[in-house]
Parts: C-alpha cells; structure tokens; sequence
C-alpha cells in the first residue's frame, strides 16, 4: 500500500480504511495505423484509423510512435495474436530477432520478425520491402 501511495496510484484519507484512488493522466493518444506510403514522409496520424490510449512509461521519449493492429496469427510463435495492437517506434533499421512493421510498394502494413540472413533481411537489403518501425509493446484486449 506504502509503495502504490508512494507512486501516486492511492491516497490515505486518514480514516481507518480510508484509501482513495488517484486518477492519473499518464496516458497517451496514439494513432492506430494500416496503411503507409512506401516512401513513409507521411506523418502517421494523416493515416489514422482511430486512435488508442497508451501508457506513456511504455514510449521512448523524443521519438515518433503508432500502434498497429495485428491482422492475422502469422507470428503465434512470437505470441502475437490476432487483433493484438501493437506499439510501434517509428525507425527504419532493426537488429536480428526484432519484431517490425514494414510495408511494401503498396501501402499495407505487415508484422514480421526480422533475420539479418533470412528472406526480410534479403527484400531490405534490396529495396523491395521497408522497416518503418519497430515493436516495443503489445497491447492485448480480453473478450
């Protein structure tokens, strides 16, 4: 209890019993992308489809973010899901084993895990496909 009054998330009325919650505005809009420009100018929020709250100890300061919806199971191995929101760091390069949303000559975006030796690392290398960010959240809603 010390620890979360401590933190802001409670306050002590002074009253046996007496604790009140703290409502904290810690969060962040960020907008939910789909599609972007393979040569990626655009500024992610004029590609908006909606947008959610995230937490903002879950950002990097000073950098650009988006949340991207997973659309299918295809990295279940990875334990993203379908419908999961991803959050995204808006950068262009990635490390062995980073999960990233890279999007082609058209403009849908896709999650993949990328491998320096392995066909991702081949199609950047060549142009073919593009990282335009990396995963550094997942945000799963229970239904």
């Amino acid at each position: 209890l010390m620890a979360l009054e401590r933190k802001g998330y409670v306050k002590r009325t002074g009253k046996a019993r007496g604790i009140k919650l703290v409502y904290r505005s810690d969060a962040i809009r960020l907008p939910i992308v789909e599609k972007m420009p393979f040569d990626m100018p655009v500024n992610a929020v004029e590609n908006a489809v909606g947008f959610l709250s995230v937490p903002r100890d879950m950002l990097e300061s000073g950098a650009d973010h988006f949340v991207y919806r997973v659309k299918d199971d295809s990295l279940k191995e990875e334990k993203i899901l379908e419908g999961d929101y991803l959050v995204v760091k808006r950068q262009r390069e990635a490390k062995d084993g980073d999960i990233v949303i890279t999007v082609k000559e058209e403009t849908d975006l896709k999650v993949m895990k990328y491998k320096d030796d392995g066909n991702i690392g081949k199609l950047v290398k060549t142009g073919d496909i593009r990282i335009v960010g990396k995963v550094i959240g997942l945000i799963r809603l229970l239904r």
